[in-house]
């Protein structure tokens, strides 16, 4: 049945590309489109053991029927109008204003700092292994500092250790003997970019084997670098996929500087915008949040409707109310509102949140909304939330579980609530059978295995094996012993009994008897059982019903010729 469904599947989508999707789309299902890109991270994602010309026409199929799922439960949410609820338009908005801020701070910050012809430099850099012997001569003023050395001494320092460098056979003694950098060892195998600059970076790899490098001043304090060995390494992945690895390792170098030009960009926009907090009203809110905080029964509502339309602040020319600031915990203020100290705690909090704004306004002003990358964050959300708030109207808000439904699936299932029988199983393991047997009278007259254990245990058979196997039951791995110890019952000593050479002890205590679980001790695991199955067997009803209602264009050739080529 399932290859009859898949074979008209194909049919109806060799019929469908004649309407001509181009190929980077590889579905389109009413205004939204799954790109080749989201289908090949899709299949990747579902099929990790194998490679993508491994994979048949029918699985990659199967993946784009995930991605063609989340469109359709975000179609149907917006024809219900679930797109307008506050429960996702909030979040939605700040999520928007995040990834705008985010992609604004990209683009002015760290594409300025770390434009993509450094961060290509880096890249190519990559097919070179460089080994090499470093020695950091420290001097007053920097931050590996020893004596007092001026700059002029750890010059002519640095001049000796280059010519010694130079000669020797074994740099790694040399740099050993001269290096102030006592934390770190000299020989960096292989060196790795981070470490000092970026202009250490481009001399190093600019070096041959031999070549003794510096001295280049930093921060740490002056760098020379012997290069002993260069292996050549084949790069395996694209440069897009290997730059956010490599911003992550060049970024430390800019840390200061890229702190700065957030501040200042941060004072201007929030000029720009008008961002003011409003000092007068926030100790009377710090308080009342306080006191709500202290209400064990109280809610968000209640809470809301009591500081919600206080003005906290100009917020990018609007208002910064009450509800605006209890939008950023939500529920989980009850919990956060206890770590704050004073009003300068929720001033900070609301500074930060409107300097975010202020970013995003800008951000906007700049048309960061309208970068692909930008767009395809807000639409990944979008379809999320969607999904999320859809299967919540249309699921979850509709299964009821009634007490008789709960008492009825408790009394069919009593069998699953029952707890076994246990008892506290000890054990002792010599390999003397006379000392043993004096062990075992020992115990019975004063069964302390853990007095016992210690007193023998430079004659323990098996020091790995502690004196107690806690508790067990008849159903427990090790089947001999545990028999032996239900038979003899609870409250006895055993043996010993001779086994694989070495003689056991056994002892026993705490005997339960088998019980059965309580309704009222079960019934919240049962309403978690009984809700989580009733909900998956929705969501299966609910795609299943999006399916026949919501039908798409594939381009199948597109589709088909993933993986061909790799």
């Amino acid at each position: 049945m399932k290859r009859i469904a898949f074979l008209t599947l194909i049919l109806s989508s060799l019929f469908l590309t004649q309407c001509g999707l181009d190929s980077s789309t590889a579905a389109r299902i009413g205004n939204d489109t799954v790109s080749v890109d989201e289908l090949v991270e899709q299949i990747k994602s579902d099929y990790r053991a194998f490679k993508l010309p491994q994979i048949t026409l029918e699985q990659k199929y199967e993946s784009l029927e995930k991605l063609v799922d989340s469109r359709r439960k975000a179609i149907m949410a917006e024809k219900l109008g679930l797109d307008q609820d506050p429960e996702y338009a909030v979040p939605r908005e700040k999520n928007d204003n995040r990834l705008i801020a985010f992609g604004l701070y990209q683009q002015e910050i760290i594409n300025s700092l770390m434009p993509e012809k450094l961060i290509r430099e880096y890249y190519d850099w990559e097919k070179n292994k460089v080994h090499a012997v470093a020695v950091v001569i420290g001097y007053e003023g920097a931050e590996i500092y020893n004596n007092d050395r001026s700059i002029e001494d750890a010059n002519a320092r640095a001049a000796e250790v280059i010519e010694k460098l130079k000669d020797t056979e074994k740099p790694a003694e040399v740099g050993q003997s001269y290096t102030d950098d006592a934390r770190n060892t000299v020989e960096l195998n292989p060196y790795y970019v981070g470490k000092y600059t970026p202009e250490v970076d481009r001399a190093v790899f600019a070096a041959r084997t031999g070549d003794v490098i510096g001295p280049i001043k930093t921060k740490k304090g002056l760098v020379i670098l012997k290069i002993t060995g260069i292996t050549e390494q084949k790069v395996e992945i694209t440069f897009e996929e290997a730059k956010p690895r490599i911003e992550r390792a060049v970024r430390r170098y800019f840390t200061s500087g890229e702190k700065k030009m957030f501040d200042e960009l941060s004072e201007k926009y929030r000029q720009k915008f008008n961002v003011t907090v409003n000092d007068d009203n926030l100790p009377d809110f710090f308080n009342k949040v306080k006191e709500w905080g202290q209400q064990p029964a109280t809610t968000l509502e209640s809470l809301k409707d009591s500081v919600g339309d206080v003005v906290l602040g100009q917020d990018a020319n609007k208002p910064f109310l009450g509800s605006s600031f209890l939008q950023i915990y939500g529920e989980q203020l009850k919990r956060t509102q206890r770590k704050f100290r004073s009003w300068e705690d929720i001033k900070n909090i609301i500074q930060s949140q409107m300097t975010m704004n202020a970013w995003a306004a800008e951000g906007l002003n700049q048309g960061i909304d309208d970068k692909p990358d930008v767009r395809s964050e807000m639409n990944t959300f979008r379809l999320n939330a969607l999904g999320q708030i859809l299967i919540k109207r249309e699921v979850d808000d509709k299964i009821k579980l009634s007490a008789d439904k709960l008492e009825a699936h408790y009394k069919e299932n009593l069998e699953r609530y029952k707890v076994p029988e246990k008892m506290r199983v000890y054990q002792l393991s010599i390999n003397d059978k006379a000392l043993a047997q004096r062990a075992a009278r020992e115990l019975r007259r004063n069964p302390d295995f853990q007095k016992t254990f210690n007193q023998y245990k430079s004659k323990y058979a098996n020091k790995s094996v502690q004196y107690t196997a806690g508790f067990q039951t008849r159903n427990s791995p090790n089947k001999d012993i545990v028999k032996l110890a239900f038979d003899a019952g609870n409250d006895k000593v055993l043996g010993p009994i001779e086994k694989d050479g070495t003689f056991m002890i056994l002892g026993t205590s705490d005997y339960q008897a088998e019980m059965t679980r309580t309704f009222s001790e079960v019934e919240n695991t049962i309403r978690s059982e009984l809700f989580n199955s009733m909900r998956e067997q929705g969501i299966k009803d609910l795609t299943e019903r999006l399916r026949e209602e919501y039908d798409y264009e594939a381009n199948d050739d597109v589709i088909r010729s993933i993986g061909q080529s790799s």
